[in-house]
């Protein structure tokens, strides 16, 4: 975790089999008690979402998806709605530097929030930490006792770096998600 500390990117191609059905899906996640995810909101909007140590109890949540959903500091707001059946390149940046954290979707940057510097990432309050693809781990005791936010679709692509790609990258990233083969989950 301490490698992810000063930035990190989290990358997935999704795409989901059946219409959203209100549930809060998420395809690629560690979010235990804090931590980071990939996901389809409760609205059906892509995001990418961190918790924060903002010094406060609860620790904060930011939903990074263009809706400004507790995100007051959202700067681009272009959300996107999850179609059935069709792909979707998503990539989550957190650069602790800046203070910012992104999300790009199929290579457009659709959110971005500023001013969080200050702040440090409240990874998932489990040991060790569980990162799941298609769902999200329930841990009780230190032990994975069960999943929610199932998936239902394909997650081809799931990636996980410890730098903050720029936008360049970004874009390399997405165009070569083109040419990767399926994994289907369901």
């Amino acid at each position: 975790q301490s490698k992810l500390d000063d930035g990190f990117t989290i990358e997935m191609v999704m795409e989901i089999a059946i219409d959203h059905t209100g549930v809060e899906t998420k395809s690629f996640s560690s979010t235990s008690g804090g931590g980071i995810a990939t996901m389809i909101s409760t609205e059906g909007y892509i995001t990418f979402l961190i918790n924060l140590n903002t010094g406060r109890t609860p620790s904060s949540w930011r939903w990074i998806n263009g809706s400004g959903k507790n995100v007051p500091e959202d700067k681009v707001k272009t959300p996107v709605k999850v179609e059935k059946e069709k792909y979707y390149h998503v990539i989550g940046v957190w650069d602790k530097a800046t203070g910012t954290a992104s999300c790009y979707v199929d290579g457009v940057k659709i959110s971005e929030c500023t001013g969080m510097g200050e702040y440090d990432i409240r990874y998932a309050q489990t040991t060790p930490r569980f990162w799941c693809i298609g769902c999200n781990p329930v841990v009780k005791s230190g032990a994975v006792t069960g999943f929610n936010g199932g998936w239902y679709g394909d997650v081809p692509i799931t990636r996980l770096f410890s730098t903050a790609l720029s936008e360049d990258q970004i874009i390399t990233q997405y165009l070569s998600s083109l040419t990767t083969p399926s994994i289907i989950i369901k």
